[in-house]
């Protein structure tokens, strides 16, 4: 279900699986692997059936896949969600363990920025990508996103 833009739909043992590629020894106390403990999953409950719908309605690869590792795409916000925000970027930040992953988390915030760029979106509510269910340390997934923002700003026009 990687990159298919369906939510957290994963078990704690596939994410753990997905991670660290086994279930022995696992302990989860430091690591966000539930669907409410994630940015996306509580989107994903909030958003309801309609944003599922939106989701599902975008455009899929060969494999299934929506959006990419270091890709983004836009639907409008549903439910609770229409309270705050007008418009939802759904990005597909990598996993840590990834090679390039440094790369492809600031690719991820490109992408997520250069969406609202071109929707016209002037101000973004932005949660720090990777650092939840994709397992990267907090400090780690800070020192990423500053970058990004500062190579992004830099490039844009």
């Amino acid at each position: 279900m990687l990159c298919s833009l369906a939510g957290t739909r994963f078990s704690p043992d596939e994410c753990w699986r997905e991670l660290h590629g086994g279930s022995a020894g696992r302990s989860d106390h430091d690591f966000a692997i539930y669907p409410t403990q994630a940015i996306d999953g509580l989107v994903t409950e909030f958003g309801g059936d309609e944003l599922r719908i939106a989701l599902e309605a975008q455009p899929a690869d060969a494999h299934g896949r929506r959006c990419a590792v270091g890709g983004a795409v836009t639907t409008p916000a549903f439910y609770e969600l229409r309270e705050l925000y007008s418009s939802l970027i759904h990005a597909v930040p990598p996993f840590y363990r990834a090679p390039e992953w440094q790369r492809q988390l600031r690719q991820t915030y490109h992408a997520a920025f250069d969406t609202a760029h071109r929707g016209g979106l002037g101000t973004l509510a932005v949660p720090l990508l990777g650092a939840g269910a994709r397992g990267a340390p907090k400090a780690d997934a800070m020192r990423v996103a500053a970058e990004a923002v500062v190579s992004w700003r830099a490039a844009s026009p």
